[in-house]
C-alpha cells in the first residue's frame, strides 16, 4: 500500500474516532513531510525501522520548535499504531519513541494599554467610506469585538451561526468545537448590545458573511486576511484572532477566575493547557469601575453587570444561570468572600455574601 492511501484511510480512522477537522489536517499534512523525507532516503514507510524515525525526527528538530517536533512524533506514534491494527506493518518502529517535550510560552496577549488602542481605533469610522465600505468595517469591528469578549476560536468564530445565539439568555453555544466538545459561553453586556444592533441587519444563518463567497459564511482564511488587512493594515495594530483568545483568558485571570472557569470557557479538554495562565497573573479579584458594564469572576462565578440591565449570576462550571437582571452592585472583596448590595423593588435592602473556598455557593 503506497503511503497516500494508508494517509487517507488513517483519516478516516481519526474521523470516526470523533477527532477533529483540525488535527485530520494536521495528521495528514505530518506524514506527507515524513512520506518526502522517506523518499529522499530511498525509504519505504511500511519497512522503515527505529533509526529512520529518530533520524528524520532529528533533522525535522533542526528547523522546527520543540512543540512542532513533539507533535510530529505524537503523529508518527497514532499512526503506526493504526497501521499495526490494520496488519499493514507487523511492529510499529515508534514502539520506543520516547515523547518530546513541548515548549510552554506564555501567552501572546496583548498589553492593557493596546486593547485599550484597539477599542479606540474601532470607534474611529472614517467619514469618507460608501455604503459597502461602512458595512464591511462595521462586520469587521464587531469580529475582533466577539474573539475579544468570547476567547474563541478561530473556526468557532468563523461557523458562527445566528441560530447558535440568544441574546435573551445572553449566551453563545459553540456545537462540536475542538474535539467536538460542546459548551455554552456566556456574551459580555458590551458585546451583548452589539450583537443586538447587528442582528437588524440579519437575524439567520451564518453570524458573519463574505463579500466573496456569494454572501456564505466567512472562513477562517478570510478572518485571518482580514486581521491582516484591517486590524494590521488599516488599524496599525498587529494582532491575530489566537492573541485576542489569549487576551481574553489572561484578563479572566488578571480579576481572579479559578483555572477551571477559564478551562470551561477556552474548551480546553486538559487543565494542564490552562494552568499556563497561573504564570502570568496571580490569583487576585478587582472590582468594576462604578457605572461601567463588565465582568467579575470570583472563582467559578461570574458576574455580567450592566447599569441597564442589572447583574446576571452564572455558575460556569455547571452553565446554569443562578440570578437574571438581578439589582446587584458589588461593593468590596476580602479573603475569599464577595460582598453584594442587592437593591429591591420595595426600597429595601440586603447584604448578601457570596463564599466559595470549597467549591461550594452560598448565597445570604
Amino acid at each position: 500500500m503506497e503511503l497516500d492511501q494508508a494517509i487517507v484511510g488513517f483519516c478516516r480512522a481519526l474521523r470516526a474516532a470523533g477527532r477533529s477537522q483540525g488535527t485530520e489536517r494536521s495528521y495528514s499534512y505530518l506524514l506527507a513531510q515524513w512520506g518526502r523525507w522517506l523518499k529522499g532516503v530511498d525509504k519505504d514507510w511500511i519497512t522503515a525501522n527505529e533509526d529512520d524515525v529518530d533520524t528524520f525526527i532529528e533533522a525535522y528538530a533542526a528547523g522546527h520548535s520543540r512543540t512542532s517536533t513533539a507533535l510530529i512524533g505524537t503523529c508518527l506514534r497514532s499512526f503506526y499504531r493504526w497501521a499495526v491494527r490494520r496488519r499493514h506493518v507487523t511492529v510499529s518502529p515508534t514502539a520506543n519513541l520516547v515523547p518530546s517535550e513541548r515548549n510552554r510560552p506564555l501567552p501572546r496577549a496583548l498589553p492593557a494599554w493596546q486593547i485599550r488602542r484597539l477599542l479606540e481605533k474601532l470607534d474611529q469610522l472614517p467619514f469618507d467610506l460608501d455604503t459597502d465600505e461602512r458595512a464591511e468595517w462595521e462586520r469587521n469591528r464587531l469580529i475582533v469585538l466577539t474573539y475579544l469578549y468570547t476567547g474563541l476560536r478561530l473556526s468557532e468564530v468563523a461557523d458562527l451561526r445566528w441560530e447558535r445565539v440568544d441574546l435573551d439568555a445572553a449566551v453563545i453555544t459553540i456545537v462540536e468545537g475542538k474535539g467536538g466538545r460542546d459548551r455554552v459561553v456566556p456574551i459580555h453586556p458590551r458585546l451583548l448590545e452589539e450583537l443586538q444592533i447587528w442582528s437588524r441587519t440579519s437575524y439567520s444563518g451564518p453570524l458573519f458573511r463574505s463579500r466573496r463567497r456569494g454572501g456564505g459564511a466567512l472562513s477562517d482564511e478570510g478572518i485571518s486576511e482580514m486581521f491582516r488587512r484591517f486590524v494590521k493594515g488599516r488599524l496599525g495594530i498587529e494582532c491575530t484572532a489566537h492573541q485576542l483568545r489569549h487576551s481574553f483568558a489572561t484578563e479572566l485571570r488578571r480579576r481572579g477566575a479559578d483555572l477551571r472557569v477559564i478551562q470551561r470557557l477556552l474548551g480546553h479538554a486538559n487543565l494542564n493547557t490552562t494552568a499556563i495562565y497561573t504564570a502570568v497573573y496571580p490569583h487576585r479579584v478587582w472590582p468594576p469601575r462604578s457605572g461601567r458594564s463588565g465582568w467579575i469572576v470570583y472563582n467559578r462565578y461570574l458576574f455580567a453587570i450592566s447599569p441597564e440591565h442589572g447583574t446576571s449570576v452564572w455558575d460556569i462550571v455547571t452553565g446554569e444561570r443562578l440570578l437574571h437582571d438581578a439589582a446587584f452592585v458589588p461593593l468590596r472583596y476580602h479573603r475569599g468572600a464577595a460582598q453584594f448590595l442587592t437593591l429591591h423593588e420595595d426600597g429595601s435592602i440586603t447584604i448578601s455574601h457570596l463564599v466559595d473556598e470549597t467549591g461550594s455557593a452560598v448565597l445570604e
